[in-house]
């Protein structure tokens, strides 16, 4: 079992090293600085809905390695149940049509674990992306007041 328990381990560093470079990703696109182009509704919803898609796909990657673990460890033959799988428990589904057997099950409970706290880190930066683009939009409109 305490194998199992470093394989979780180093997949929830595995799962925080993609969402920190898919976090990264999306926020290249978002400068933080108020003097950038002004960003009207429109843009802000399309940035919003942008990161959130960037963000499915990391999670999307995340659960691709976690499916490829459960083969590479036995537990599935084929890739589309180890995928359904994989995607049922990390996002917390939880179905129940298909369990790991013992001493593999730890390592569903660390990927729905990891599951929410991605979604949540996801959720953050969507947030985050929404204020700093209405942070442009209030920093433009208070310039164009000034003048």
């Amino acid at each position: 079992m305490f194998k199992v328990l470093l394989i979780g381990v180093a997949m929830v560093l595995l799962m925080t090293a993609i969402h920190a470079v898919f976090m990264l990703g999306a926020l290249a696109f978002i400068p933080a600085h108020a003097g950038a182009k002004p960003m009207s509704q429109g843009r802000r919803v399309r940035a919003a809905a942008a990161t959130v898609l960037w963000m499915v796909g990391a999670s999307f990657v995340e659960m691709g390695a976690w499916a490829a673990l459960f083969m590479q460890l036995g537990a599935f033959e084929q890739l589309e149940p180890s995928l359904y799988f994989s995607s049922v428990t990390y996002t917390s589904l939880g179905y129940g049509d298909i369990v790991l057997e013992s001493p593999l099950r730890i390592l569903g409970s660390v990927e729905a674990l990891t599951g929410v706290i991605m979604a949540g880190w996801s959720t953050a930066l969507v947030i985050t992306v929404l204020q700093r683009s209405a942070a442009r939009a209030e920093a433009s409109t208070e310039d164009a007041n000034d003048k």
